[in-house]
C-alpha cells in the first residue's frame, strides 16, 4: 500500500505540466514596479506645459524615491471619471472644461540624466469637469497630480490600470 501511495504521488508530481516563457527586452526598456496602495508627494507642477511630477517612497527611507511624471490637458471632449480612452489626442495647448490626465515621461524632469527619458505611459484618463475653461487651465495640472499622489476616489488605481 505504501508503494502504491508513493507511486501515485510521484506520478502526480511529475505528471504536472510546467510552463515557462523567455522574455526579451530591447536595450533601454524601462521596467518598473508600481505600488497602488502607497501615496506619493507632488514634487512639481508646471501650468505652462501642464506637466506634473510625483515621488513615491516605496521603501520608506526617503532616499530611493520612485518618480512618476505625467501630463494634464483641458479638452472639449467629456468623459467618465477614471475611464481611459485609447484614441484621445490632446496636448497642453487644447482648451475646454474637461480635465484629462496621463502618465508619460516628461523630458524636463529628466534633464539631469542628459538622455531620453524612460518611464511609464498610460492612456488619457478622465478626471473631472471644471465650470470654466479658465478654471480648468489653472487647476487641471495640480488636480491631476493630487489625484495620482493621494489616490483621490481611487484615481491612481484607475490610471495604473490604463498603462499601455
Amino acid at each position: 500500500m505504501k508503494k502504491l501511495i508513493i507511486t501515485l504521488f510521484v506520478c502526480v508530481v511529475y505528471g504536472m505540466p510546467t510552463y515557462g516563457a523567455n522574455v526579451c527586452a530591447k536595450t533601454g526598456t524601462y521596467i518598473g514596479v508600481l505600488k497602488k496602495d502607497v501615496n506619493g508627494t507632488v514634487s512639481a507642477t508646471d501650468m505652462t506645459t501642464k506637466s506634473w511630477k510625483i515621488l513615491f517612497d516605496y521603501d520608506g527611507d526617503n532616499v530611493n524615491e520612485k518618480m512618476i511624471t505625467g501630463l494634464a490637458s483641458c479638452n472639449g471632449i467629456t468623459g467618465t471619471f477614471g475611464i481611459s480612452v485609447t484614441n484621445l489626442y490632446t496636448d497642453a495647448s487644447d482648451v475646454g472644461t474637461y480635465c484629462w490626465c496621463k502618465m508619460e515621461p516628461v523630458i524636463t524632469y529628466y534633464t539631469a540624466e542628459n538622455k531620453r527619458p524612460t518611464g511609464i505611459t498610460s492612456y488619457w484618463t478622465f478626471l473631472q469637469t471644471f465650470n470654466s475653461e479658465t478654471n480648468c487651465a489653472s487647476d487641471c495640472t495640480s488636480e491631476c497630480a493630487d489625484a495620482v499622489a493621494n489616490n483621490t476616489s481611487d484615481f491612481r488605481y484607475k490610471l495604473f490600470e490604463a498603462i499601455w
